[in-house]
């Protein structure tokens, strides 16, 4: 399932606004795993969320247009 965290929206790319991503693996462990290792190498990026398939993340993007350059 989607483990989504709740974020302002604003200009991305601007006044020093981290990445976001998504993140989508059918293994658990392997999604936190990767999230951790994201994070630790770049602190302003910020998790929009993570998914066990494809699916999840269409539907993710579809309910929040605009959240996500992909």
């Amino acid at each position: 399932r989607n483990s989504n965290s709740d974020s302002e929206t604003g200009e991305r790319g601007r006044g020093g606004e981290g990445l976001k991503i998504l993140i989508a693996d059918d293994e658990f462990y392997a999604r936190k795993a990767l999230a951790k290792k994201v994070i630790q190498a770049n602190s302003e990026v910020e998790i929009m969320g993570d998914f066990e398939n494809g699916v999840q993340v269409v539907e993710y993007l579809e309910a929040h247009p605009g959240e996500i350059s992909v």
